[in-house]
């Protein structure tokens, strides 16, 4: 198993995202240096960043316009100078993926993976990386608690 640092330093040409349960903003904010798998219930996000990925992915499966999610934008909840940070993912992609049946995810990772940002993405790798995010907001709500993701660059 990689330590954080470890994994950060394979990042380089990329960056990693680990999606995580977090209880509020605060406590997500501690894992900005140590990052979530420690501390937090964990999804790797092999590199899907919370930003234009997602936000391309919500357009797909709400219908909202791409410009009526940007306005809805959050700010880093924690950063560093590293560049590295912790962002809230959106509420509404969240509901979205709880309520979709296993046929509209298919149908969303396969759009999904055509779009500009991951265009050549494998449709099922993408499938199992939504059907896990959609277990982890499950289990955020079950919690009362809220999905963040933490971005080592």
């Amino acid at each position: 198993m990689l330590t954080v640092l470890q994994r950060c330093h394979h990042a380089l040409m990329g960056i990693l995202t680990d999606y995580f349960i977090a209880p509020d903003a605060a406590a997500a904010a501690g894992a900005l240096l140590q990052g979530p798998a420690s501390t937090f219930t964990t999804l790797e996000g092999n590199g899907i960043e919370p930003t234009v990925h997602l936000w391309t992915l919500e357009e797909i499966l709400t219908g909202r316009s791409f410009e009526e999610i940007l306005d809805d934008e959050s700010d880093p909840i924690a950063e560093d100078d590293d560049g590295s940070l912790v962002l809230p993912v959106s509420e509404l992609l969240l509901d979205a993926l709880i309520d979709a049946p296993a046929e509209r995810i298919q149908t969303a990772a396969e759009a999904w993976s055509t779009s500009e940002e991951l265009a050549g993405a494998d449709p099922e790798a993408l499938v199992a990386f939504l059907d896990g995010l959609a277990e982890l907001a499950r289990a955020a709500r079950a919690a009362h608690s809220t999905i963040y993701c933490w971005v080592c660059v």
